[in-house]
């Protein structure tokens, strides 16, 4: 009989993974645990549809996401692992600062993840995102943990180079036990591997507070001003692209810009001329459309369109190019190019700097 158990206890031995720590997990138990958590968000609004992602953190169907990945939405569609899908969507609680919003749909013994203590995240520390990138549902990306960072209004931020794209908006960020150590919220566009999560304790504490409204309530409580007792009027605190904005290396040009979703448009005017942008985010983090232009020559009304690409930006300036009409030399190339519009020109790659403008 002794002998029999020690050879089921080597074969148990043999059978048995080695963890590299403590209570971790391997990647694909991991990933298997995780996922069926993991849901989509699709958000209708005025101007189009958004998507993102969120997690199931109660199995009555408590769902932690970005207040972005919803705001300003007439409808939400959230749809789970199994395929099924909730449109009778309720808010829960929300934290405008932070980016962070609790919503619920009338789920039954659904999967859920547990929330770790995000005060013991360590820099080095393995992490996974899980996502829906550019509407590849349940994309699975590893990295670390750069660095925990305080931000100007005193709030912690993680930054990751777990890579992520528009549509991980709202997902978690996921320690080697599986426990939720952040929410995914925005990366740096134009710079690489710079990716930032807003820690779980946030999301934790927003559990605590449940006032059910309707999507309608948010948009009236998101439109009320909301600023803080800690701030100054000259501190911006404006969180994205929207906004007015002039240029530095055309100071006859003044434009006003509106995110949505991964689009990003604007109007504006350069003198004379009339101009708008249609621009696209690209999976790399920059936006890249076309700007379009109205004016007179001198010969008649004219139209183009031009390549433009903005390749980095921070909330109070933007960098990019737009390719261009080379400057004629000669009268004769320049009276020429005002009968066609510029069109017997060649183009070439100018740069741009655009700075916010105060309200």
């Amino acid at each position: 009989m002794a002998r029999h158990t020690f050879i089921i206890l080597i074969l148990w031995f043999v059978s048995t993974p080695i963890l590299a720590a403590e209570g971790s997990l391997s990647a694909e138990q991991l990933v298997q645990n995780t996922m069926p958590s993991i849901v989509a968000i699709r958000a209708e609004t005025a101007t189009g549809t958004s998507s993102g992602t969120g997690f199931i953190v109660d199995s009555s169907g408590v769902i932690v996401t970005n207040l972005h990945v919803i705001e300003g939405a007439r409808r939400v569609a959230v749809k789970l692992h199994s395929g099924e899908q909730y449109t009778n969507v309720m808010i829960s609680s929300f934290d405008e600062g932070r980016d962070l919003v609790v919503i619920r749909i009338p789920g039954f013994e659904l999967p859920a993840l547990k929330l770790g203590n995000s005060n013991d995240v360590k820099v080095g520390a393995t992490v996974y995102a899980i996502g829906n990138p550019l509407g590849l549902e349940e994309s699975v990306t590893k990295g670390i943990v750069s660095s925990v960072r305080v931000q100007d209004n005193g709030t912690k931020i993680i930054q990751t180079d777990s890579a992520v794209s528009p549509g991980n908006s709202g997902g978690p960020l996921i320690n080697e036990i599986g426990q939720v150590i952040g929410v995914v919220t925005f990366k740096i566009r134009g710079g690489e591997n710079l990716n930032f999560a807003i820690p779980a304790n946030y999301a934790l504490a927003l559990l605590g507070f449940e006032t059910l409204m309707s999507l309608d309530d948010l948009a009236q409580e998101l439109r009320k001003e909301n600023v803080s007792l800690f701030s100054t009027d000259s501190e911006n605190r404006d969180n994205g692209l929207s906004g007015k904005w002039t240029s530095l290396t055309n100071h006859s040009l003044v434009l006003s810009l509106q995110v949505d979703g991964d689009s990003l448009y604007g109007k504006g005017t350069d003198g004379d001329t009339n101009m708008s942008w249609d621009l696209k985010a690209e999976p790399d983090g920059s936006y890249s459309g076309v700007t379009r232009r109205a004016w007179e020559s001198g010969y008649g009304y004219c139209n183009d369109v031009l390549e433009t690409k903005i390749v980095s930006f921070t909330q109070k300036r933007i960098e990019g190019r737009m390719k261009f009409y080379v400057r004629p030399e000669s009268q004769r190339q320049k009276v020429k190019a005002a009968k066609n519009c510029g069109k017997s020109l060649p183009q070439q790659w100018v740069e741009f700097i655009w700075v916010r403008l105060a309200e």
